[in-house]
């Protein structure tokens, strides 16, 4: 899956009908090309990582969107590109996406709270952070993203360190605007990007009840007992299987008042 391309895809499906997808990963192209003559004076990995997150952070001066964190325009990567503000995860999509049109074997990374990038090359492992301007991060430093963003007290996993699946990473940004119009209380423009969050993540069975939720919100009932059917048929065992049914029950009972 070719990240930049998924994000510009769903951000057309479901906000940017006319948006221009190739015209976006020409711009891609663009950043790569310009940081190029930066990047490739540098010498060791290190050096060429912090060379990649001048250009980037300095010189283009992308920035994480700190005064509006939740705003659904972060998690959408055409306007990231057009406003220079992000949140993590999409900010590292850029610098993974120009660092590897430059050669660089460089991946995402989900940490628990907290989106980060990494570089490897010849046994060696530069871990960043975009949404800091590209700071370079040591283990601790990982470790301490993880307590800040989750509240998470046990000991630091290194397996959280290993590269994200291209799917998850979209995932991921698709869970983040969900999140984002979640808090706005935005339930009707919330529904396509559960919907979304379906096709990569098909057999995710909390995405059928969390969007039988959200249309529960919005007033569509139907849809509602229709989607927390479904996910208490394809998880039996859940944790929650009784508070969700309990829940069908009430949507049952107000659609007969209807009938």
């Amino acid at each position: 899956m070719n990240i930049p391309r998924a994000a510009l895809g769903f951000a057309r499906s479901i906000a940017y009908p006319r948006l221009d997808v190739p015209t976006y990963l020409a711009r891609l192209d663009a950043l790569a090309d310009a940081a190029r003559p930066y990047v490739q004076d540098a010498g060791s990995l290190a050096e060429r990582t912090d060379a990649l997150s001048t250009f980037l952070f300095d010189r283009m001066q992308y920035r994480g969107n700190r005064e509006n964190y939740y705003d659904p325009y972060n998690s959408f990567l055409n306007c990231v590109l057009d406003r220079k503000l992000g949140i993590p995860i999409t900010l590292a999509v850029i610098y993974v996406s120009v660092a590897q049109r430059l050669g660089m074997r460089a991946y995402g990374i989900s940490l628990p709270g907290h989106f980060i990038a990494g570089v490897y090359e010849n046994g060696s492992e530069v871990l960043l952070d975009p949404f800091n301007a590209g700071r370079r991060l040591s283990t601790a430093d990982c470790a301490r993203l993880v307590r800040e963003g989750t509240g998470f007290k046990g000991h630091f996993r290194k397996k959280w360190l290993s590269p994200s699946a291209p799917a998850d990473i979209v995932a991921r940004m698709l869970t983040n605007l969900c999140n984002a119009y979640i808090q706005m209380e935005d339930w009707n423009s919330a529904i396509p990007v559960f919907q979304h969050l379906l096709m990569v993540q098909p057999d995710a069975e909390h995405h059928l009840r969390d969007l039988g939720y959200v249309h529960l919100y919005d007033g569509s009932l139907r849809q509602c007992a229709d989607l927390l059917e479904q996910y208490l048929r394809r998880a039996p065992d859940a944790e929650d299987f009784d508070s969700v049914l309990n829940s069908l029950k009430i949507v049952a009972g107000r659609l007969a008042l209807w009938n």
